[in-house]
């Protein structure tokens, strides 16, 4: 009920727009106008094809047909032949079959009535004072041809008169017989005025019976004036005149309930809802009370009969001005408002609804003898939803958003307008509402533009406009936007999302039509016609659905790429030289990573495109070196040089024997390097090792890898000597101050000898450059002219270098360094180590037995698998050992012999 009142409510709001009215009497046509005539008087007298376009040898005047004129209130006048002639034919010596009025010639007669009767014209001038006369004492019976006549006064007298032929004569120039008598009128419609009791202007005396003196000239129907003559004497019995009187239309009579639509629904849509209004008019001066009213509303069932429209299925509801919700039922309608508003709503079938408004079904509460008008019917047209085909979207697997335009229907749509049967177009076909509902979950900041009409008079086509709005990715659950990665390692996925757009148009168009005035008591009085020109609306709705179909393409890269396999090992392990070459991969160094992606416009190019975090973490990595070059700076045979080629030659100077004393004996000279145990023999030689490593680190420090690797080859480093020494206190020692039985060996943490003096001296020389790996994070569509180094593009996916172009190639798919550093570090160390720099002196044992004796200047191994925490420590293999340096002395004799 609370719906129904609302819209009550608003049809008050909008009924000066939406008033309708079955009783508009503009026609279309003279056919038109003469079919509606016909009809009215088939239906109360039984007459069939009453008017014709031809009555013998003369036609219809159709413009008087159709239009009227002013004086019937422009409402259908059925005149034949010629006014002139017929103006002749009535028209006795002495006075005018013409008259000038208001500048406008105004024949006595319009023509001819359908039964050969002459048509008077009320707006010709009157012959004499007559009219206004009052002792006239009219004609009864005029058309009976009877001499004999009564005169009836308007004082109330009979006079009882033989007319001569020439008086009967004048009246049967103007009349015929056409059967519209008192008693055949009485035949078919149980009255006999039931014509004339709506003439106007009868004399008072005679208002009772004046049916016995009007000859129908023109009977009137329900939208058109009928008109009558009737004949009297006044001033004695010297002048017979005649008087034309206008007949009211049945849609003008007082003491009459007239219904018409508030507004009629057109061609409509199945499920949309429908709201028929009808409007009941009351032209009693009365209030009535339980006036009877019923709703018939119907559709047709399969073999065509008439079912009532099913309640509860189509959610039928009622409403009126009175309260009540009910189908039928009584009314009251106050003589002060005059009318009555009733309503009926229900949700459109999938078929026409038929529907019939009656109010005072039997007229007898109140009593009315005009019925015509008591009841009104329409047919609500079914229109089938208007279901476009889906049309498809794609958003590509590069494509954050995309804006789409897409009709709400394929082709321009058609409603139906209906208006009251005469009532006429006065205004161009407007859009009314237009609702259009969204998907606002999937389309975003959507615009609709307004529908475009094409007026057709009944007929309005409609132009829908585009829908645009907004597609976006993470709608779909994918935001990469928002590192929300939807697919997973190396898939591909297609999201589909069925969207419908559901709208509903409604137009509105003006007409105008006139109506039975119901607002004065006295119209004429009042100076009005007795009609009202209003204006309403005609409402006509369509609805439907414009499916479409989004699908959202997704690829967020690989999990792992290809990676390229990079050696982990010890080249040229000093095989032909003194030089070593390691291999290793860095550490991975973790980064992360942005992809290009970009909005699509409504043409689908490619706009706005921005970094968007990259779903994996990539590594840095690259091949690390270390590339190791021993030398030897000074060599032992070149220290010991000098002081052997002295001994060779016999020279007995102190000064030659810089680093040791060699023998000179003859004999001995065989030897490389032959002593007598108890002289000095001074360690000596110089070495050195230069070592350069590449590795790539995420900082710019000096490397752990650099240094440990250059403590291991420092810590490598020995000398190694047999030869047996002797101590301050004459203890035979080795050259590291151990015992003599065991080899002498010196390295650079143990690098003091006899006497805690220090016999390795260790320099080393550090030199470091870095250089960036530097990258260009802007997006090309050639990979090569990506500013990225090489480095970069070997560790990112859609890139030849890393083996996955075809993700760019197929999805467009291509990675940039989001952020970090990394760096290139060239560290070098030069290491040079110093036997016994200060060439301190070293006395071997006086009793040093003869015999071979070695030092060897040597590298142990150095196991790269124990190097731990360290990049290298991979690598399950050893730097080995190598001698450097060696000599062979041999010892013959002592010091003991040379002093004896």
């Amino acid at each position: 009920m609370k719906r129904i009142l609302c819209c009550i409510i608003l049809l008050c709001i909008l009924a000066p727009f939406l008033l309708m009215n079955a009783y508009a009497v503009s026609y279309k046509s003279a056919k038109e106008a003469i079919d509606d005539a016909n009809d009215f008087i088939f239906q109360k007298m039984g007459y069939e094809n009453y008017y014709l376009f031809k009555i013998g040898n003369m036609d219809i005047n159709e413009k008087l047909a159709q239009y009227g004129s002013e004086t019937f209130y422009n409402r259908p006048v059925f005149v034949y032949g010629d006014s002139v002639e017929a103006s002749k034919r009535t028209t006795t010596g002495g006075r005018d079959i013409v008259k000038k009025v208001n500048g406008k010639d105004e024949y006595r007669a319009l023509g001819y009535a359908v039964d050969g009767s002459v048509f008077p014209n009320p707006a010709f001038l009157y012959d004499n004072e007559g009219h206004a006369a009052k002792d006239k004492k009219w004609v009864k019976e005029p058309w009976n041809g009877k001499n004999i006549k009564y005169l009836y006064g308007e004082d109330g007298s009979i006079i009882k008169k033989t007319l001569s032929d020439s008086v009967l004569n004048y009246i049967k120039n103007w009349i015929q017989i056409n059967g519209l008598t008192p008693t055949e009128v009485e035949a078919c419609t149980g009255k006999r005025n039931y014509f004339v009791e709506n003439a106007v202007g009868v004399p008072e005396k005679l208002k009772n019976n004046f049916e016995d003196f009007l000859y129908i000239i023109q009977p009137p129907t329900e939208h058109a004036w009928g008109l009558g003559i009737a004949f009297y004497y006044w001033n004695g019995y010297n002048n017979l005149n005649y008087k034309s009187f206008l007949i009211k239309p049945f849609d003008m009579v007082a003491d009459d309930l007239d219904v018409g639509f508030y507004t009629i629904p057109g061609s409509v849509t199945e499920g949309s809802k429908v709201l028929v209004a009808v409007k009941v008019k009351s032209h009693f001066d009365i209030d009535l009370e339980n006036v009877s009213f019923k709703w018939n509303i119907t559709t047709k069932d399969s073999d065509d009969k008439d079912v009532p429209l099913d309640a509860g299925k189509y959610e039928l509801q009622f409403a009126d001005s009175s309260n009540n919700n009910n189908q039928s039922g009584t009314v009251n309608i106050s003589a002060e408002h005059k009318e009555g508003l009733f309503y009926a709503q229900f949700k459109m079938p999938d078929r026409d609804v038929y529907i019939e408004f009656v109010i005072n079904e039997d007229g007898k509460n109140p009593v009315e003898s005009n019925m015509e008008n008591n009841t009104v019917s329409t047919v609500v047209k079914a229109e089938k939803p208007i279901n476009m085909g889906v049309k498809k979207y794609d958003l590509p697997y590069y494509a954050l958003s995309r804006e789409i335009s897409y009709p709400l229907a394929d082709q321009n749509i058609v409603v139906n307008l209906k208006k009251p049967g005469s009532g006429w177009w006065s205004g161009n076909a407007k859009v009314d509402a237009f609702n259009v509902g969204i998907d606002t979950k999937f389309l975003h900041n959507y615009q609709v533009g307004s529908p475009v009409l094409k007026d057709e008079e009944d007929d309005v086509i409609i132009s829908l406009p585009n829908v645009i709005a907004k597609i976006q990715r993470s709608d779909f659950g994918d935001d990469p936007e928002n590192k929300k990665w939807l697919a997973g390692n190396n898939s591909t996925d297609i999201l589909t999302a069925a969207l419908k757009t559901f709208y509903d148009v409604f137009v509105l168009k003006e007409y105008k039509y006139e109506t039975k005035c119901n607002r004065h008591e006295d119209c004429e009085a009042e100076g009005c016609s007795g009609y009202v020109k209003e204006t309403g609306y005609a409402r006509g709705s369509r609805s439907g659905t414009a499916p479409i179909e989004v699908n959202t393409y997704v690829y967020n890269g690989k999990k792992d790429l290809n990676k390229k396999q990079y050696e982990n090992k010890i080249v040229n392990n000093y095989d032909k030289d003194f030089k070593a070459r390691i291999l290793w991969t860095n550490s991975p160094i973790k980064f992360n990573v942005i992809r290009y992606m970009c909005d699509l416009d409504v043409n689908g190019n490619a706009i706005n495109w921005r970094a968007v975090p990259g779903k994996y973490e990539r590594e840095f990595v690259q091949q690390c070196s270390a590339d190791i070059d021993w030398n030897i700076a000074r060599s032992m045979q070149q220290d010991y040089e000098q002081a052997r080629k002295a001994a060779r030659e016999g020279k007995q100077d102190k000064s030659f024997y810089n680093k040791a004393v060699f023998a000179t004996d003859k004999n001995l000279q065989r030897y490389d390097y032959p002593i007598k145990s108890g002289y000095y023999f001074n360690p000596t030689g110089t070495y050195t090792f230069e070592i350069t490593t590449v590795t790539y680190k995420n900082n710019q420090n000096d490397t752990e890898e650099h240094k440990k690797l250059v403590n291991a080859l420092v810590n490598s480093f020995r000398y190694e000597s047999n030869l047996i020494y002797v101590d301050d206190n004459g203890n035979p020692i080795n050259i590291a101050n151990g015992s003599y039985k065991t080899l002498g060996v010196l390295t650079a943490a143990k690098n003091t000898g006899i006497g805690g003096k220090k016999l390795i001296s260790v320099n080393r020389d550090y030199k470091k450059v870095t250089d960036e790996i530097y990258y260009d994070s802007k997006r090309t569509e050639d990979e090569n002219k990506n500013g990225s180094h090489d480095f970069w593009k070997m560790s990112m996916e859609g890139y030849s270098l890393s083996g996955s172009l075809d993700s760019y190639n197929k999805y467009k798919y291509r990675e940039y360094v989001a952020g970090g550093k990394v760096f290139k570090i060239t560290e070098t160390t030069k290491v040079t180590f110093i036997i016994n720099e200060g060439n301190a002196k070293f006395y071997t044992h006086p009793k040093m037995p003869d015999g071979e004796y070695y030092i060897t200047v040597r590298l142990s191994d150095i196991d790269l698998s124990k190097m731990s925490g360290m990049d290298y420590s991979s690598i399950k293999d050893v730097l080995k050992g190598v001698i450097l340096d060696r000599i062979k002395v041999n010892v013959k004799g002592s010091i003991y012999g040379d002093i004896s």
